[in-house]
């Protein structure tokens, strides 16, 4: 791509006029075509899903699609992914309320200048890295910067920051406890503060919120140590998601920064007729859409998942409706998933009953 190519403006009926001979679109009308461009947007629709259905001929769609096919497309996808960030969020709630009990549990009442003061608090890995990401993590708690050996420093202007009210309330009193400074945390954060922590307190966290991680000792390697490196794993994995669908982003193009290793599968899940190890190998399972679907699946509780397995099978029978067997492979690649992918999420549930 010419990122230096001029791309002077076009209005909307420009935009129409040229998704003919451009891209091999249709329109309905003009005033439908102009209303859809300016509630989903050119660049979301015509740039979001080219890839997964441009035919020999790069940026072309295929003969007998529309302008109106693209926005169904793009509605299902919305209710799609607002389902599941709806359900990365509570896990993302239940993971922050666990990080908090199990801090406060073995701090004894201190305030935040000791419990996220490396060079002071057990409670953390000693390595710079940590130290790093403690630093930031109290620059939030005070709102002060903070010089080396975690010295408070002067007070960060209002206009650059953004606590909530109860974390300012909460600044007044000289103490901010875990439960409140926890819950101001970013996702980012939140798993910053996670990694610094010593293994022991990992292992709490993980007991809590994730009981249904348990691996086993293998090799060298104990179970708990194998629950560690799951969950660090996943939970960037995640986090992926969570980024990219709380910014907008199109499924295909989050690209996930971590991805479900087979062994982790195997042991965690009976994955007969969800992913075999031949798939997995070709990237099923690992970094897409069912590798998230599978993550939440064992991190979260039934009930949380349960309304999103609905909705993926309804966005799935009604992408079949729209764009028939000839396209759907490739109404699957625009959204990450693979074939049969609602039996492959039935078995999941059905395997685990």
């Amino acid at each position: 791509m010419d990122y230096n190519k001029e791309r002077p403006f076009n209005d909307t009926k420009e935009l129409l006029d040229n998704l003919g001979e451009r891209h091999n679109l249709t329109f309905s009308t003009y005033d439908q075509g102009q209303e859809i461009l300016l509630k989903d947007g050119y660049f979301t629709l015509i740039n979001g899903y080219q890839r997964a259905f441009e035919t020999t001929e790069i940026e072309k769609f295929p003969d007998g699609f529309s302008l109106e096919m693209l926005h169904h497309l793009f509605v299902l996808e919305n209710l799609l992914s607002t389902e599941i960030l709806r359900v990365i969020l509570l896990l993302e709630k239940k993971f922050k309320n666990s990080i908090q009990y199990v801090i406060s549990k073995h701090i004894n009442d201190k305030n935040h200048e000791y419990y996220l003061n490396p060079y002071i608090s057990d409670l953390y890995n000693n390595t710079m890295k940590t130290s790093n990401n403690l630093s930031r993590i109290l620059r939030k708690a005070t709102g002060h910067y903070i010089l080396k050996k975690f010295i408070i420093g002067d007070e960060i202007p209002p206009s650059k920051e953004h606590p909530s009210q109860a974390l300012l309330e909460y600044r007044k009193t000289g103490n901010i406890p875990p439960w409140v400074l926890v819950n101001d945390l970013t996702f980012g954060d939140t798993l910053n503060l996670y990694s610094a922590l010593q293994d022991k307190y990992k292992k709490e966290i993980i007991s809590i919120a994730f009981p249904n991680v348990k691996f086993s000792n293998r090799n060298k390697t104990t179970g708990d140590e194998r629950n560690i490196e799951f969950v660090s794993s996943v939970m960037h994995l995640i986090k992926s998601y969570r980024d990219g669908l709380a910014h907008g982003d199109l499924l295909n193009k989050i690209q996930g920064n971590q991805e479900l290793k087979w062994l982790q599968i195997d042991e965690l899940i009976n994955h007969t007729g969800v992913v075999t190890e031949a798939e997995h190998m070709l990237g099923i399972g690992r970094s897409d859409l069912l590798s998230l679907f599978i993550s939440l699946w064992i991190l979260t509780d039934n009930y949380s998942t349960e309304n999103l397995f609905t909705i993926s099978n309804i966005v799935l029978e009604q992408l079949g409706l729209i764009f028939g067997n000839e396209n759907l492979s490739n109404a699957r690649k625009a959204f990450k998933t693979p074939s049969d992918f609602s039996k492959r999420l039935e078995n999941l549930k059905r395997n685990t009953i």
